[in-house]
């Protein structure tokens, strides 16, 4: 910065004299900024540049000298000094140091070179300088494929290289200068000079193999041959056909190449994203890439664009139950809950009689799938929490209740958004909160729009509605009409068999969620009377007791380890990262206007397998499953 303060210092006092004749000369003892001074400006960073450059338009640097700091007077204050000192050296402050006066060849400075131009600090780390050299019988550097590398699309590379050419060409001929916009012909010089540095650099072998010799065993199946240009061509079987020569003679490219690959998202995008087999066809009329195949694949796998038509779904392995699945406990004691409808319903039998909606509200217990339905006229708290009083009235209180979040009703037709609205209302959600907690209930809600997490009472509505529709068809049915069939469709749901209750071949009873609730199935056949039955021969209470354990002893052996088997979902895929790009799967409209998102947190479960995220978009953050994402692809 002092050497620009001098610059600006001297641009004044030079534009105000103008009539007298001076020369400039400038002294520091900054070695770093005589060495800055000293590089040209563009293969410094940005801030050293533009000062570097507004010096040199002031100062040349030849006019710049090194000087000690002995013997630099602005070194006194630029370091710091007392008044006392400021007096003993006041002549040299402001009259300049002794020196001066005497004659320029005997002052005490020196011309400043730069030893190791590596070692200047703020110098750009990638300064790549090549020589381009364009002729017909002259192949460019084999370095200059590093520099292609860099260029992201294969056109803007042969733009770049098309406007050297020009240069190059308007340098040599001043006469004869080439203006406006790029030509074919330029173009195409420029493609050329492309393919020549990528065959000299991968095929050099096999071009001085078939110069000495004619024949290169590694790529005898394509008869390759050397141009009069010096490409090296595919000589194939259909030299006769009546077809261009570049395309009975394509050219011939490597499968390990960057610029390959650019050209084949260059004519994936110029053919409006054909499919591998279109664009290999394509491709084959011009260039021959070796294994063009599986390189065309891999690129069309990392399309962006393609990927949001046909986005590919992550599906993780299933989780393991939770434990409130898998030890024994009371009945109802860790339940799940859904809503179900609406079901159309009349006010009184007769035939005109007004009709309004009702719903089902289904809890299911986790240890043994008994269900406990319930039929409410609306969808507010109050409703829903009379609901849980009655069925922890009847079967006793809960201690964890897990619901949806809501979001998967939105998709499913209007009727089912009142539903998804009921759960998703935050005041709701504070009153039902309060409510549980007066109970010592603890509320679980699962992630939005996570239907697979809750497949147990997902199952029941399913099932209920099953039985339900097949009983009354179109009818409408009063409210007490509905609460019955419910009634008994809850005791043909808590029947279903869970596993055997004996391994004797000749019985036929099987254990179900009814023998947990009243000690046999719901929709058994009626026992014969035992009460007359001396005590000496049956004890009833130590009976019925050993019947229970019994229960719970079948659901131990007999149930349990038909939940060890994965159903489906099998395998994994690696788990998303934070700082991943995904898309945000949505039934509401198409895959390619699927919401762009960025995911900020991961939630793995006991398994260390991420099943939930937190994604950020441009309308908000958002908490989903991992089936509802689909990661982008990622070019390597």
């Amino acid at each position: 910065m002092a050497a620009v303060l001098l610059a600006k210092v001297l641009k004044f006092i030079i534009k105000n004299l103008t009539d007298f004749k001076y020369t400039i000369v400038a002294l520091s003892d900054s070695s770093v900024v005589l060495s800055w001074l000293q590089t040209p400006p563009y293969q410094l960073k940005t801030f050293v540049s533009n000062r570097v450059s507004e010096i040199i338009d002031v100062i040349p640097p030849n006019r710049w000298y090194h000087i000690s700091s002995e013997n630099n007077a602005a070194d006194l204050c630029s370091r710091g000094a007392l008044p006392s000192q400021l007096l003993t050296v006041q002549n040299t402050w402001f009259h300049g140091q002794e020196w001066l006066y005497n004659d320029p060849n005997d002052w005490p400075t020196s011309t400043f070179f730069v030893k190791n131009v590596k070692s200047i600090p703020e110098l750009k780390s990638n300064v790549d300088t090549f020589t381009l050299v364009s002729s017909e019988n002259k192949v460019l550097p084999n370095d200059l494929e590093e520099t292609f590398d860099k260029f992201s699309s294969f056109n803007k590379l042969q733009r770049v290289l098309a406007w050297c050419h020009r240069f190059i060409h308007n340098l040599k001929s001043s006469s004869n200068r080439i203006s406006g916009n790029l030509n074919s012909n330029e173009l195409q010089q420029s493609r050329d000079s492309i393919m020549r540095v990528i065959q000299s650099n991968h095929f050099s072998t096999e071009i001085d193999t078939l110069n000495k010799k004619g024949y290169v065993a590694s790529l005898r199946k394509l008869s390759p041959f050397v141009d009069p240009n010096g490409f090296l061509r595919v000589g194939g079987r259909i030299s006769q056909a009546d077809l261009p020569y570049s395309t009975k003679h394509p050219l011939l490219l490597p499968k390990k190449c960057k610029t390959a690959t650019s050209l084949i998202e260059y004519f994936h995008k110029v053919y409006l994203h054909s499919g591998p087999r279109t664009l290999q066809g394509i491709l084959c009329k011009t260039y021959w890439i070796i294994n063009a195949r599986s390189i065309i694949r891999s690129v069309l796998s990392k399309c962006a664009q393609c990927f949001k038509f046909n986005p590919n779904i992550i599906q993780p392995s299933m989780a393991t139950l939770p434990a409130s699945r898998l030890k024994p406990g009371k009945v109802f004691d860790h339940v799940g809950c859904d809503i179900g409808g609406p079901f159309l319903v009349k006010e009184s039998p007769r035939r005109n009689a007004k009709g309004y909606k009702a719903y089902l509200c289904l809890f299911v217990c986790f240890t043994t799938k008994a269900v406990h339905l319930e039929v409410i006229t609306d969808l507010s708290c109050d409703t829903f929490l009379a609901a849980l009083d009655r069925l922890t009235a009847r079967k006793g209180l809960c201690r964890t209740l897990q619901t949806d979040c809501g979001s998967n009703f939105l998709a499913a037709g209007k009727h089912l958004k009142e539903i998804g609205n009921f759960f998703r209302d935050k005041n709701n959600h504070s009153k039902i909160f309060d409510g549980l907690a007066s109970r010592s209930i603890e509320w679980r809600l699962n992630p939005p729009n996570a239907a697979s997490m809750g497949g147990l009472w997902e199952a029941g509505i399913k099932s209920a509605k099953h039985h339900l529709y097949r009983t009354i068809g179109n009818r409408i049915l009063t409210f007490e009409e509905l609460t019955t069939i419910f009634c008994k469709i809850e005791a043909i749901m808590n029947s279903r068999p869970l596993c055997s209750l004996s391994n004797n071949p000749n019985e036929f009873d099987v254990l179900t969620a009814g023998h947990f609730l009243i000690g046999q199935s719901l929709l058994a056949v009626p026992e014969y009377d035992v009460e007359d039955v001396p005590l000496n021969r049956l004890s009833r209470w130590q009976a019925i007791q050993k019947i229970t354990q019994s229960f719970w002893k079948r659901w131990s052996d007999d149930y349990l380890h038909t939940l060890q088997q994965r159903e489906k979902w099998f395998t994994s895929k690696p788990n998303v990262n934070v700082g991943d790009l995904v898309l945000l799967k949505s039934n509401l409209c198409k895959p390619l206007q699927w919401p762009l998102g960025r995911i900020e947190e991961v939630h793995p479960g006991i398994d260390k397998i991420v099943r939930v995220v937190t994604v950020r978009t441009q309308n908000g953050v958002y908490k989903r499953p991992v089936n509802k994402i689909c990661p982008l692809p990622y070019a390597n």
